[in-house]
């Protein structure tokens, strides 16, 4: 009877250490789990954060309108041109209008001739634009009317828009002509981050020639 009641004692004493070692190892798979928890939490936060910052960066830039003032001055045959970046524009109703100049003078000097010029306008494809050209009025009429897309050596798309008629600088005459490109992002892509970084450029190209 003795033994039996030993027996019972070892075996409760047996039992007992199973359950504190069961407690012990639940214990550490608690921990572990929870820091596994803490982790993924961690990660989801800064995930959503970092998301967050792009939608911003692509929608919460102030959107104004950004005039960007160039001045060409045409003085005697050949081509003219300047570049410029349009940064900054946001998918809206709003349109973005830029400023830029074309003359037969400078300071005191002036063309000695009477000369006509040709105008294109070369954009990449990088955001899907719509454009419009007014000259001396703002708003007037378009002059963007032809409208080529062209690959180049590196196999870079262009829109190249080439003006119709040509323009006449008497030279007698100081004259200044005004043009304004007006851009406009379309709201239908507001959804779409595939262009939240991206920046598209613009070239204008004058040509000029004299008037015999």
């Amino acid at each position: 009877m003795l033994k039996l009641k030993e027996k019972f004692k070892i075996l409760g004493h047996n039992i007992r250490e199973i359950k504190r070692n069961l407690t012990v190892k639940d214990k550490k798979y608690k921990a572990r789990f929870l820091v596994l928890s803490c982790l993924i939490i961690t990660g989801l936060i800064l995930g959503i954060k970092l998301i967050s910052a792009s939608y911003a960066r692509y929608y919460s830039k102030k959107a104004m309108k950004l005039d960007v003032v160039a001045a060409l001055y045409i003085l005697d045959e050949g081509e003219y041109k300047f570049d410029m970046d349009i940064e900054g524009i946001l998918p809206s109703s709003e349109e973005y209008t830029y400023l830029f100049t074309v003359a037969n003078f400078k300071d005191n000097k002036t063309s000695n001739v009477d000369l006509e010029y040709t105008m294109k306008i070369v954009t990449t494809t990088n955001l899907p634009l719509n454009y419009k050209l007014y000259k001396n009025e703002n708003p007037g009429t378009n002059l963007l009317t032809s409208k080529e897309v062209k690959q180049d050596e590196s196999n870079a798309w262009y829109n190249v828009f080439t003006l119709n008629t040509p323009s006449l600088f008497k030279y007698n005459t100081k004259t200044t002509d005004s043009y304004y490109l007006v851009v406009n992002f379309p709201e239908a892509y507001k959804n779409n981050l595939e262009y939240a970084n991206k920046i598209e450029s613009v070239t204008v190209i004058v040509n000029s020639k004299q008037v015999i």
